[in-house]
């Protein structure tokens, strides 16, 4: 045995470059969930064990590419950052060393403001100058409001551009994801114009309303470049139609999304193929106008899966009107967002049980999947269990025939209570057998299952407890 080594200890004898390694697979999973400064996980925890460990880590720039900071905002001087904030934010950057990070930025005010000021007076002359490049080199970046607000106002009439940036977060920081529908007064996107010429691949946009003229939405992002979108706004439908065209590239796109202003039904938009959109989700916050006007006249044909959650009941000729841009589509979940009135299995069931028209094959020949979404208040599907046998068993879906590509149904019921969630298991066990006969798997989605496909990969808390945004800042 070699004493030297006993008595130094294993680790001081490993070179530079293993420390390094292990110190990079020692990363909480995701480090960007994690808030710094954190001295209990590393990276930080790394500098606290011995000067030679902290020598490594310090010298380590990729261990440091990921920072979460959440600013305490004080009540005078009104500004995100002060001067404890900077020094703190400028030792991280001098660890990234020449590498890209990952940055999300946030302010404890939950509510909009028109706080202009990134960095107080406290702060020396260069500190603004240094979060602008600290944030224009960043290849993931997320920023709340008052963020945006505050650089604008540093930047004037120039705009915010970074040649390394892949993913763009703008979001409002507001408690409730709920209510902010019906706040009236949220962030107009158009009142932050500083991202205009940034070309992203990913952008995600949450709590804004896109405000501006139909014929500027084009200039307030650069749209056809954009791959992957997520986008909870409010927007006018002529307005929606004008931006999901721009978006020639998208590939992968989330949209919930309140129509607002005047509908109108005869609006013609221009007939528009997206050729790459893989993966759509549309969450429809509105009563007062048709779904299918959201698809109207957009041609979608190498989509394969098709989330469609709406507000309004739609009947099962318009859902195949809708589907009629999806001829390629594999997946299908449907299912309605509130749970009062006559939204809860209007295109699920209805008058399913007497159907007579178009078989859903027809529409759609290539599905394999749907999954039935519901809410708890009315139960109409679980309280009238015949009502569903016949519709399993009925000509809209024509399960077990031949040519018929579906061969799997999910059920849940979102928000259910254990009474309701039980009877829903002991309806789908009553009906397996007779499904399984005809080659059909039928089943419930688990508590803790999603509650669509994956858009993303990864999980993002500020949406829903349920949404997973699938790796929103990763490469594709």
């Amino acid at each position: 045995m070699d004493f030297r080594i006993e008595q130094k200890g294993i680790a001081q004898t490993l070179t530079y470059d293993v420390l390094a390694y292990i110190f990079l697979m020692c990363l909480p999973v995701d480090p960007l969930d994690r808030r710094q400064p954190d001295v209990t996980q590393a990276p930080m925890l790394l500098c606290h064990i011995c000067t030679e460990w902290r020598s490594v880590a310090l010298s380590t720039p990729s261990i440091w590419t990921s920072l979460y900071y959440v600013s305490v905002q004080k009540p005078e001087p009104l500004a995100i950052l002060d001067k404890s904030d900077i020094d703190f934010l400028r030792w991280w950057r001098r660890n990234v060393g020449l590498l890209n990070p990952s940055l999300r930025l946030i302010s404890t005010e939950t509510y909009v403001s028109t706080m202009e000021n990134l960095v107080s007076e406290e702060a020396d002359a260069h500190a603004n100058q240094f979060m602008i490049q600290f944030l224009t080199s960043a290849r993931y970046l997320q920023l709340d409001v008052h963020y945006c607000t505050a650089l604008r106002h540093i930047l004037g009439d120039q705009v915010f551009t970074s040649p390394v940036l892949e993913s763009l977060v703008l979001w409002t920081n507001a408690d409730n994801r709920e209510t902010w529908l019906r706040r009236t007064s949220i962030t107009a996107l158009g009142d932050i114009p500083i991202f205009q010429d940034q070309i992203v691949r990913r952008l995600f946009l949450q709590d804004f309303d896109v405000n501006v003229p139909t014929q500027e939405i084009k200039y307030l992002m650069k749209w056809s470049h954009i791959t992957h979108l997520f986008m909870y706004v409010r927007i006018e439908l002529v307005g929606w139609f004008a931006l999901v065209r721009e978006c020639i590239n998208l590939v992968s796109g989330t949209f919930s999304v309140n129509i607002g202003g005047n509908i109108n039904m005869t609006i013609e938009p221009a007939i528009t193929t997206l050729p790459q959109m893989r993966h759509l989700n549309l969450h429809l916050h509105t009563f007062s106008f048709i779904p299918i006007l959201i698809l109207h006249e957009l041609h979608l044909p190498s989509l394969t899966a098709l989330s469609l959650r709406s507000g309004p009941g739609i009947s099962v000729e318009d859902l195949h009107l809708t589907l009629r841009s999806t001829p390629a589509l594999k997946e299908l979940h449907v299912g309605p967002l509130r749970d009062w009135g006559m939204v809860n299995y209007a295109y699920v069931v209805g008058d399913l049980e007497a159907f007579i028209g178009v078989p859903l094959r027809d529409v759609v020949p290539e599905l394999e999947f749907i999954h039935f979404a519901g809410r708890e208040q009315p139960t109409t599907i679980y309280t009238q269990p015949e009502v569903f046998k016949a519709v399993l068993g009925g000509p809209w879906l024509q399960l077990g025939i031949p040519g018929n590509c579906i061969k799997h149904i999910e059920l849940s019921n979102e928000m259910c209570n254990p009474d309701n969630r039980e009877g829903l298991e002991v309806l789908v066990e009553d009906l397996k057998s007779d499904m399984h006969n005809v080659g059909i798997r039928l089943s419930v989605r688990p508590n803790d299952g999603p509650v669509m496909f994956d858009l993303w990969g990864r999980k993002f808390p500020s949406f829903t407890d349920n949404f997973n945004d699938t790796r929103f800042y990763e490469q594709l």
